[in-house]
């Protein structure tokens, strides 16, 4: 049970991962609970120094056909040893510089009729970049997406002025962040 937890948990980072609207496809999953952590590392990039990829592998990271436990593939640098070869380096985890994405969705006011307008304002983006905006009826379908471009310091602003042909009830706003993937929290407002 605590590996299914384990293995749906790492779906899940994998879907927020993917993107606005993105789906994954025939993604590898390890257990965390039996794969070491020196061997989940991410590269980015290309680079000219000397690097190599090693398979090391484990006791059991699923389940297989065969009934064999799956390589783990962990990239490494090269570090001189006294035998003169090269021999894993264990990378240092770093801080990320920058700033922090934590987008935030508002609306204001929280109830408008017919020719009043709705302020929609984001921050907590990441920088110069682009939401996209969701915005759900009360009867629970999508309304078309918009994409907005953010500011400098990760802001935007939106505004919707309210049509006479346009669902009356409680709608759902939300907004993510395409460059992570990461999305707002919900919020609702009414139309009447």
């Amino acid at each position: 049970m605590k590996r299914q937890i384990g293995i749906l948990l790492l779906v899940a980072v994998a879907l927020i991962n993917a993107g606005c609207g993105s789906t994954v496809e025939n993604s590898a999953v390890a257990n965390p609970a039996t794969t070491p952590q020196t061997n989940q590392v991410a590269t980015s990039g290309t680079s000219t120094s000397n690097q190599s990829t090693t398979t090391t592998p484990t006791s059991s990271t699923g389940s297989s056909d065969s009934g064999t436990s799956q390589p783990v593939t962990t990239p490494t640098t090269s570090g001189s040893s006294a035998s003169g070869g090269t021999e894993p380096v264990t990378p240092t985890p770093t801080t990320p510089s920058g700033p922090v994405i934590a987008p935030v969705v508002q609306v204001s006011p929280s109830r408008a009729t017919t020719n009043q307008t709705f302020n929609e304002p984001g921050n907590g983006f990441t920088p110069n970049n682009v939401a996209t905006l969701y915005f759900y009826r009360p009867d629970g379908s999508l309304s078309p997406t918009l994409t907005v471009t953010t500011s400098s310091n990760g802001t935007f602003q939106h505004t919707f002025t309210v049509q006479s042909g346009t669902y009356r009830g409680e709608w759902t706003y939300r907004a993510c962040d395409n460059a992570t993937g990461l999305y707002s929290q919900d919020v609702r407002f009414t139309i009447y």
